[in-house]
């Protein structure tokens, strides 16, 4: 059976912290994710980013929602 990536990412979206997504091979995985994402068009999935799993590095990911930027926040330049 093929994996739906979209699907996950949906599931992802729709939870409050994100998703863990148990994966053989976690770089195919990751590359198949973000493939699936592009191909989607959905400007909504890049609120979310993929992390490997501290607790299992050879076989899970996280799908993750991004944290909120900062109220002035520069990507770490000096304010004007």
């Amino acid at each position: 059976m093929e994996t739906n990536w979209l699907e996950i990412w949906y599931e992802a979206l729709a939870s409050t912290h994100g998703v863990e997504v148990s994966v053989s091979d976690p770089v195919k995985a990751q590359q198949a994710l973000y493939r699936a994402r592009a191909s989607s068009g959905d400007a909504s999935l890049e609120e979310l980013t993929i992390r490997t799993a501290p607790t299992d590095k050879a076989g899970a990911l996280w799908i993750v929602k991004k944290l909120p930027k900062a109220a002035g926040d520069l990507n770490g330049k000096e304010k004007p």
